[in-house]
C-alpha cells in the first residue's frame, strides 16, 4: 500500500500537515487484523483525538484564509483611496492649469492617464488577490476533503 506525504507547498499549514501526519503514522504503525492486510485494529479513542486535532487545525487554517480575506479588502481599499487621491490631485492641477489652453489640454490628458493608471492597478491588484485567495480556499477546501473522506472510511471500517 502506498501513501502519500503531502508536499510542503500542497497549501497545508505546519499544524495541518502534522495532524496528517500523525494520523497517517498511527494507520500505518496499526497491526493487521489477521488474515487480511489491508484491514487494521486501531484505538478508537486516540484516532477520534486526532480527528478532533484536524478539526483545530483546520479551524486554524480557515481562520488564516479570513486573515487573507480580510488583507486583501484592505489593499483594495487602499487602492481605492490611492486612485481617488490621485483623481483629486489631478483635478487640482487641471483647476491651476485652466488658464492657458494648450497646458489645460496636457492636464486633461494626465489627469485621465493618472486615473486610468490608479484603476489599473487598482483591478490588477483585486485580480491578483482574488486569484491568490481562490486558489488557497481551493487547495484547503481540497485537503479538508481528502481528510473528511479518509476519516470516513475510517469510520466506517471501525463501524463495519
Amino acid at each position: 500500500m502506498v501513501v502519500r506525504t503531502p508536499e510542503p507547498d500542497d497549501g497545508l499549514s505546519a499544524e495541518l500537515r502534522s495532524r496528517l501526519g500523525a494520523l497517517r503514522s498511527q494507520l500505518q504503525q496499526a497491526p493487521t487484523r489477521r488474515f487480511s492486510a489491508a484491514e487494521v485494529v486501531v484505538d478508537r479513542a486516540e484516532l477520534l483525538d486526532l480527528v478532533d486535532q484536524l478539526e483545530q487545525a483546520a479551524r486554524v487554517s480557515v481562520q488564516a484564509a479570513a486573515t487573507v480575506v480580510r488583507h486583501r479588502n484592505e489593499v483594495l481599499a487602499a487602492g481605492h483611496a490611492e486612485a481617488a487621491k490621485l483623481v483629486h490631485s489631478a483635478e487640482l492641477e487641471q483647476e491651476r492649469l485652466v488658464s492657458d489652453t494648450e497646458v489645460f489640454r496636457r492636464a486633461t490628458r494626465l489627469a485621465a492617464e493618472r486615473e486610468a493608471e490608479a484603476e489599473q492597478r487598482a483591478a490588477t491588484l483585486r485580480r491578483e488577490t482574488d486569484a491568490y485567495v481562490g486558489d488557497r480556499l481551493a487547495r484547503l477546501e481540497e485537503t479538508l476533503t481528502h481528510t473528511l473522506d479518509a476519516v470516513r472510511r475510517g469510520q466506517q471500517r471501525l463501524g463495519g
